[in-house]
């Protein structure tokens, strides 16, 4: 009895655990979804989806069987049905840590997202600085009468990509 109480209270504490962090999580990927193009919020939404659907299972399961015959609180069961309800219990903890697994991978990629945000204007500003650096030594060979027209030309694209990057982060 003890063992499928154990197991029937532990999936208690991990949905409702992992229903609060789902939601958590939902706020994080809508927050992080704004920052994003569509394509790159999609395995957020996704992986979410998975997670919510993992503990909804759990929770669907927990339900029918705290509410049925196969409810270890029962004084009326006896060793054999205790031990057919304990795996059922075990079923439900084990899908409840796929969700918690799921919701660990989404919370990492949102992080990293976010910081890849937010660290852009300082990465930009790194560009900016070894540009302008590139084009002092470029005039630098110039004076010193270098062909330095392949240098322009790379230069100007590193411009281009530059310019194109700050719009897109600006979209």
């Amino acid at each position: 009895r003890q063992k499928a109480l154990l197991a029937k209270q532990g999936a208690a504490a991990g949905i409702n655990e992992l229903i609060e962090a789902a939601q958590m999580l939902d706020i994080k990927v809508d927050v992080t979804a704004n920052r994003v193009a569509p394509e790159e919020a999609a395995p957020l939404r996704n992986g979410l989806v998975e997670a919510r659907r993992l503990v909804d299972i759990s929770s669907q399961r927990y339900s029918e069987l705290s509410h049925s015959a196969a409810d270890p609180t029962n004084p009326k069961l006896g060793e054999a049905e205790l031990a057919a309800i304990e795996p059922e219990f075990r079923g439900i903890l084990d899908n409840l840590r796929q969700a918690r697994e799921a919701i660990r991978g989404i919370e990492g990629q949102v992080s990293t997202i976010q910081q890849t945000v937010d660290d852009f204007p300082v990465r930009v500003a790194e560009v900016d600085a070894a540009i302008e650096k590139a084009i002092i030594k470029h005039d630098e060979l110039s004076r010193a009468g270098f062909n330095t027209d392949y240098a322009v030309d790379l230069l100007a694209k590193g411009r281009i990509t530059l310019a194109m990057a700050h719009d897109l982060a600006s979209k």
